[in-house]
């Protein structure tokens, strides 16, 4: 024990200035350690249980090159009350490394060469931490490997060319404040788990970020401000918040507002919750920023977002989000929050909700939770201020006691319109507050592109009503607009929608990309107006087990690419879209493993990532047998799900609206009298996206293997915004299952699957082709097509049950025949698309020659004859699709 001593110009050559100790308990109260030195260790090294209080470390010194520190500690460590300055050390952590477990508490650090590092389970808590300039790049003022807890703390001062803050480990940051950090890299980076709680950071500058979260690595920011940081790197790149590559990172009820640098978040798979990102800058002018550089998970919700061309993917009213104004321009910050960080209570500052502002009560309470899933019960500021006041949870950090505006709401039917043609959009628009009497309206838009009403009247007891958008013929060829409409009333909070305006004049619609396995060459079909265009690659070389085709946007530039594999040697190659009229030469775009056999492949963007890729089962027995994995047009492969290898069929489709792609099979039963429908569903996980089985969803009366099921084909059937299945029987019986029924838990948006017969039966003696589906009227509902024998194209026009009288489930699909167009020939193949750019899906029909059929509505249009396709008659189509090729 060592009471109320002074070590003063203690030198040690090894390690240990002033104090050596490796055995038994150390005490040290009220001393002071000054300008000790030594090769390692300049005041302390000890082991074993070391108790430290009220004592100062000042002026000490190391000179060993390799990692040494002022202190050196192992064991079971509690420094209380104490204060570190003025601490010089040559590299590594420097003023001490303590190992073990620790506790430090109401302790200062100050203008030390370098911080404190901590490897073991530790509290730190009422303690200030600092470091001075050094110009040396392992300078940190806090670098954590085990489990940490930083609480009731602050963080302030240091410029050099390390960090201030560095994880490995397992990281808790509470009520703490980080400002005026100025580092050449992060100021906080993580490289473990870290969980950012009611903590501020401020003022502090950055090189490419302020706070990383580096590759691999798991974050969460809950209840927190970050506000008037810079990260500026000297190029395009830099940004306040950087998620790595496969890192997860979660925010949420949090404020980022009024940095300044590229963007304010940059990364992809980020979730982000109940947060307030807007009013961020470019520069030091106040040019506004790119808000979020990088695809969110689609799953954020009730978020404030500031600029709509810059939202992560979220779109303006899904899933409560704020974006823009009414997802058009861009928000004033103003009309949010007040822009200066304020004590408005509690031991961090804030920015507090101003009246009006949109993110009053525009939470979500079930997403108000930390990273262990427990509700919040205080904002930022923590005890006396509850997170949810009035009911329901504000967006941001702050909670107010205040009252939300009185709002419009305007509303679209759907969100495009052809010029001077049927249908219009209907607006609908909703006002809160009381209905007691009658609400003038005023109507802004675009006249140059679309016709409305200047004003409208809400009448006297009524929330609502509607007007209609007409899309108007300019008679010139000025492509599709984005157009905006605005709602505004006398005291109300406007809100505004875009749609697009479909130009009719123009002669460019959707076109094909196929892929021919017998002259191993892609044909890419462009619309002229009166047929395709086509263009054709130089054949692949020959391979023993052949090649398959894949068609899907697979870089994410919105236009049709192709994937082909060699069955041979299982690799790709990426056939990349000019948007000219041409296919790019192909590239490599990595390979399957060939220690597996491989089956089940589909084309979709399973992972919400905007880029489609080609998803494929190991089916061989032993290792991996089961598993689900997609390869992209960059050679990554991503693993989902391991399912069972018996399923008869897979397929692809969007089975719970979430805009994410799932996998829906069919697996007959043991006595194979049915056949189970069993989706997987794309969820997001704290590893990234993967699938969930969901069992019992439903299953057909009949089995693939003896009642002959086939041709398993999806389609939104009955208009709800999730897709369907149909099948067929030997007896050519059409069966549908539309995804009505109970919802299930397992995923958002998830319903079991309800199965009807009320679809035609096929004749085999006259349809021999396979039916096809498309959106061919004017409704919501995705309808069958197929080419029958008799050389018609037979369609199967989807229909909703709103009978609640009868035993039929409402909600579940009737299909009945109709005759939609003569003289195509049986044999050729047809391909689904909306080759016109009318908002309705036709129909090509291709063998030798071309014929395109367009619809109307309720026919098709006499065949067009666009001759002859280039290079001669295609000899067996082994992947095509319909979409946009320029």
């Amino acid at each position: 024990t060592i009471t109320g001593s002074l070590f003063q110009g203690n030198f040690a050559s090894g390690s240990g200035g002033a104090i050596y100790h490796t055995v038994g308990n150390l005490k040290i109260d009220g001393t002071s350690f000054l300008t000790s030195t030594a090769f390692r260790s300049g005041a302390i090294y000890a082991e074993g249980t070391i108790t430290i209080s009220k004592t100062k470390f000042s002026q000490n010194a190391n000179y060993d090159d390799g990692g040494p520190h002022v202190i050196t500690a192992k064991g079971t460590i509690t420094i209380t009350e104490s204060e570190f300055t003025n601490n010089i050390s040559q590299r590594g952590a420097g003023m001490a490394k303590l190992t073990g477990n620790i506790l430090i508490s109401d302790t200062k650090t100050a203008n030390n060469d370098y911080g404190l590092e901590i490897d073991g389970t530790a509290l730190l808590q009422r303690v200030s931490l600092g470091v001075v300039p050094f110009n040396n790049i392992d300078a940190t003022t806090l670098m954590t490997s085990g489990s940490v807890q930083l609480i009731d703390s602050t963080v302030s001062g240091g410029t050099d060319f390390g960090g201030t803050l560095r994880n490995s480990g397992d990281l808790v940051v509470e009520r703490t404040a980080f400002s005026g950090l100025a580092v050449f890299s992060a100021p906080i980076a993580n490289s473990g788990t870290m969980h950012f709680i009611s903590s501020l950071v401020s003022q502090s500058i950055g090189g490419f970020a302020v706070i990383v979260n580096n590759d691999n690595a798991v974050m969460t920011i809950t209840n927190s401000t970050i506000s008037g940081n810079t990260a500026n790197n000297g190029g395009s790149d830099d940004s306040v918040i950087s998620n790595g590559n496969n890192g997860t990172l979660t925010i949420a009820n949090s404020t980022i507002t009024g940095n300044e640098a590229s963007s304010a978040i940059t990364g992809d798979g980020i979730l982000l919750n109940n947060s307030i990102v807007a009013g961020n800058v470019a520069d030091f002018s106040g040019t506004p920023t790119t808000e979020i550089d990088g695809t969110l998970n689609p799953s954020s919700s009730n978020n404030v977002v500031g600029d709509p061309a810059s939202a992560g993917g979220l779109t303006h009213g899904k899933n409560g989000n704020i974006i823009g104004v009414g997802g058009a321009g861009r928000l004033d910050i103003h009309t949010v929050l007040i822009t200066t960080l304020g004590n408005n209570g509690g031991p961090t500052r804030t920015h507090a909700l101003i009246p009006g502002s949109p993110a009053i009560n525009a939470g979500s309470n079930a997403l108000a939770v930390d990273f262990a899933k427990i509700p919040l019960a205080f904002d930022q500021r923590g005890m006396g201020f509850a997170r949810i006041q009035n009911s329901t949870v504000d967006i941001g950090a702050f909670e107010s006691n205040l009252t939300p505006p009185s709002t419009l709401t305007l509303t679209l039917d759907r969100t495009s319109v052809l010029e001077g043609s049927l249908p219009h959009i209907v607006a609908t628009v909703s006002r809160s507050g009381s209905t007691a009497s009658s609400l003038a309206v005023t109507i802004m838009s675009d006249s140059t592109e679309v016709s409305f009403p200047p004003t409208i009247t809400i009448p006297a007891g009524k929330a609502s009503t509607t007007f209609e958008l007409q899309g108007v013929d300019d008679g010139i060829v000025d492509g599709t607009q984005t157009v905006i409409a605005t709602v505004s009333a006398s005291g109300f909070t406007s809100d505004s929608q875009s749609f697009t305006v479909i130009d009719t004049d123009a002669t460019n619609g959707e076109g094909v990309l196929i892929f021919d396995d017998v002259s191993r060459t892609w044909r890419l079909g462009v619309p002229n107006g009166t047929g395709l265009n086509w263009f054709q690659t130089n054949p692949l070389p020959a391979a023993t087990n052949g090649w398959q085709g894949f068609v899907g946007d697979f870089n994410g530039d919105g236009l049709l690419d192709g994937m082909a594999l060699n069955m041979s040697n299982l690799r790709f190659n990426f056939y990349r879209n000019t948007g000219e009229g041409t296919l790019a030469n192909p590239v490599p775009a990595g390979a399957l493993s060939t220690n597996f056999t491989w089956d089940n492949f589909m084309v979709g963007d399973y992972d919400g990532n905007g880029r489609a890729e080609v998803m494929a089962q190991i089916v061989s027995t032993g290792l991996g047998q089961g598993a689900m994995r997609s390869q992209d047009s960059s050679g990554v492969s991503r693993f989902y799900v391991t399912l069972n290898t018996g399923y008869e069929e897979l397929i692809t489709g969007d089975f719970n609206g979430d805009g994410i792609d799932d996998v829906v099979g069919l697996f007959d039963n043991v006595t194979q009298t049915r056949s189970n429908i069993i989706p997987a569903i794309s969820i997001s996980t704290p590893v990234g996206r993967r699938f969930t089985s969901i069992l019992g969803s439903g299953q057909f009366g009949q089995s693939v293997a003896t009642g002959g099921l086939h041709n398993l084909t999806v389609g939104d059937w009955n208009g709800d915004g999730r897709d369907d299945i149909a099948v067929q029987n030997t007896n050519g019986q059409i069966f549908t299952a539309t995804t009505i029924g109970d919802a299930r838990i397992n995923a958002p948006g998830a319903q079991n699957f309800v199965v009807s017969a009320r679809s035609p039966r096929l004749d085999p003696a006259t349809y021999s082709n396979l039916f096809v589906a498309g959106n061919f009227t004017n409704d919501a509902r995705e309808d069958l097509m197929v080419l029958r024998d008799t050389n018609q194209l037979i369609a199967a026009i989807s229909n909703v049950n709103t009978n609640s009288g009868d035993a039929i489930p409402d909600g579940s699909v009737e299909q009945h025949l109709e005759i939609w167009a003569e003289g195509v020939s049986n044999g050729e193949d047809i391909i689904v698309g909306d080759f016109n750019g009318d908002g309705l899906d036709d129909v090509v029909a291709l063998g030798t020659t071309g014929v395109m059929s367009l619809s109307g509505g309720s026919e098709f249009s006499v065949g067009l004859n666009f001759g002859n396709v280039i290079g001669g008659a295609i000899g067996n189509i082994n992947g095509a699709g319909a979409g946009r090729v320029i």
